[in-house]
């Protein structure tokens, strides 16, 4: 895999490795034109054969891009601004996993580099088995749009860029372990676009992965904080923010149309974490539906309840939600959620 290492001069992530190529399409240029442009002038090559693999969007707290990535054999010789790139040069992959472990590498690189390991095995999201252009757009719940679109920051976010629409997805593609949560908190993924961050209850979550080595320790505050999932994927059972966060079943029901697709390009998930009863509902709803006539019709939601009635598919648990709310009424303890959280997991 051939790498860059951007210059020391660079304001953003200098010294880092990145992708040997890459760049924004001029006015009216089709993907694969700009990919030919940009190998010519970083590299000095024209590639033959591009091979189209995946698009995504990627967004970090200073810009949101729609990425098309493609791949091609060339063997050099290459020739680069010196004052751009310091390195170009190959790396076996399992070493890039290494320089990603380490740091090493851009996140950007490190978000790409997941999602190309994901595609070589299949499960990789890409827009025909994960939409999420089309989920971040969506707009059939009026009540849901006209109130995600009305917050604005306050207090230490007063001058925060909310997101502001529906939260997809994140994580790793290929993990085994599915966190569901009921919606984005108003100040929290509904400003940082990535669930469970930005609030009390992602606070929570965040250290319970962490005590359980599915994440790298980082308190996901805002995007482009260098938070990593290892082994696990975060969604929630409805996309947008919904007022006092209830929202209608109707809304529910929409949004289990996303929520499925989700499950679906999962292809390694064995346990499904629901984090109350809205989400356990609407998974156990989906089940239903997957698996007629396995029991889940009779499977009602408990805080540490498990359930898994058909060998072929995933568990799925239930917990208390980790949200303030439940903590100040004692519904939940701290340690309690902690200690709930680890059973299920192990």
């Amino acid at each position: 895999m051939l790498l860059q290492k951007r210059s020391m001069t660079k304001d953003i992530q200098p010294g880092r490795w990145d992708t040997a190529v890459g760049g924004h399409l001029m006015p009216g240029e089709e993907p694969a034109v700009a990919a030919v442009r940009e190998c010519v002038e970083e590299l000095g090559l024209e590639p033959k054969d591009l091979e189209y693999l995946y698009e995504y969007i990627w967004v970090t707290d200073w810009e949101s891009e729609w990425v098309t990535t493609f791949r091609v054999c060339m063997n050099g010789p290459f020739s680069w601004d010196r004052e751009e790139i310091d390195q170009v040069r190959f790396w076996d992959p399992d070493d890039v996993a290494v320089l990603a472990a380490r740091r090493e590498v851009t996140p950007n690189f490190e978000h790409e580099y997941l999602r190309y390991r994901a595609w070589q095995r299949g499960v990789t999201i890409h827009r025909p088995s994960y939409p999420i252009y089309d989920l971040v757009r969506c707009m059939r719940c009026p009540r849901l749009v006209a109130f995600r679109e009305s917050i604005r920051g306050k207090g230490n976010n007063r001058d925060a860029v909310y997101w502001n629409r529906p939260v997809p997805g994140f994580g790793d593609p290929e993990g085994s372990v599915l966190i569901v949560g009921l919606a984005p908190g108003a100040h929290g993924a509904n400003r940082t676009g990535r669930p469970f961050t930005g609030d009390a209850a992602g606070e929570l979550l965040f250290r319970a992965l962490e005590d359980n080595g599915l994440s790298n320790g980082v308190n996901g505050r805002s995007r482009g904080d260098g938070l990593r999932l290892f082994d696990t994927f975060i969604v929630n059972a409805v996309k947008c923010v919904p007022p006092d966060n209830r929202p209608l079943p109707q809304e529910i029901r929409v949004c289990s149309e996303w929520l499925a697709v989700e499950i679906a390009m999962l292809h390694r998930i064995q346990r499904i974490v629901c984090l109350g009863r809205v989400a356990f509902d609407a998974v156990v709803r989906m089940m239903k539906d997957r698996y007629p006539g396995s029991g889940w019709e009779h499977v009602r939601f408990s805080h540490g309840c498990g359930v898994k009635p058909e060998a072929d598919g995933p568990s799925v648990v239930g917990l208390y939600h980790p949200s303030r709310r439940n903590l100040n009424t004692g519904l939940l303890t701290v340690e309690g959620f902690l200690t709930a959280f680890r059973r299920v997991i192990g």
